[in-house]
């Protein structure tokens, strides 16, 4: 846990337990925090091998307050760069940044919040500094 607590840019909270219950770290550590934000996120993955290539195809639902959204993600790995590059070509993946989740699901939330943001208050701004620094998913 302390070395999670260390990983925040914002001061960490104080532990007020030796355990948490997953239902206790999010009412007394996350959700309080405006710097996180959780998020319930369910994966399916498929993988395959083609042309010598370990690729992995995912699909994501992502709720957030109730806010639904999904995301699909190809992953292609391979030991040959030669045979990478190949393949990404082949499948036409070059135009495409290669984003970990985390920072996917960063951009995903903040562009809801500017949504909602402008739908709400269209006089305000939205101030990046409300950007949280990190996405829990469960």
């Amino acid at each position: 846990m302390n070395s999670f607590l260390l990983g925040w840019k914002s001061p960490p909270p104080r532990l007020q337990r030796d355990r948490y219950t997953e239902h206790q770290f999010l009412q007394e550590l996350i959700l309080p925090n405006p710097w996180l934000r959780a998020v319930q996120l369910r994966k399916q993955r498929r993988h395959y091998q083609v042309g010598g290539c370990q690729i992995e195809m995912a699909s994501l639902w992502i709720d957030y307050r109730n806010h639904k959204h999904t995301m699909q993600s190809v992953a292609v790995e391979s030991t040959e760069p030669g045979t990478l590059l190949r393949m990404i070509q082949f499948l036409e993946l070059q135009c495409f940044t290669n984003t970990n989740y985390i920072v996917a699901l960063s951009q995903l939330l903040n562009r809801e919040t500017m949504h909602r943001q402008q739908r709400t208050a269209p006089s305000e701004m939205f101030m990046p500094a409300t950007v949280p620094e990190v996405v829990l998913a469960r």
